[in-house]
């Protein structure tokens, strides 16, 4: 059973959540992070999405003493911003904070490139962590 605090529970559960995927995506010996985390979000600034990801970043800064920027690209059902970290190197350091928009709904309804491609959970994403549940 998990406890719940106002003052933050959900909030320190999410930076752990994220952080020890961080930690087995970069298990080599190289450090991590070693320069800016990226959190990209498919949705406008002062958006529900934005606030939380950017509560996520903060408490990511204080972790891991690294400075985490998250970046809005909003538009397109998401897709500017889902495709933007599909193509990112994938060494940790581009985080994507959505909702199932971009990965459900959006992946049926529309190609990706020009030869049909869609985006592929399992090709195109690295660890998926979930944020938050109603």
């Amino acid at each position: 059973m998990v406890a719940w605090s106002k003052s933050g529970g959900l909030r320190g559960l999410l930076t752990l959540n994220l952080v020890l995927a961080l930690s087995a995506a970069q298990a080599s010996a190289e450090p991590y992070p070693t320069r800016t985390i990226t959190i990209i979000t498919p949705f406008a600034a002062g958006s529900a999405t934005d606030a939380a990801a950017r509560m996520i970043g903060q408490s990511l800064q204080d972790a891991l003493g690294q400075s985490v920027v998250v970046e809005n690209r909003a538009g397109a059902g998401g897709l500017p911003a889902a495709n933007a970290v599909a193509r990112a190197k994938p060494d940790g350091y581009t985080l994507f904070f959505t909702t199932n928009s971009t990965h459900s709904a959006a992946n049926g309804l529309y190609i990706q490139d020009g030869n049909g491609h869609r985006a592929s959970l399992q090709r195109d994403y690295g660890h998926l962590s979930p944020g938050a549940s109603a």
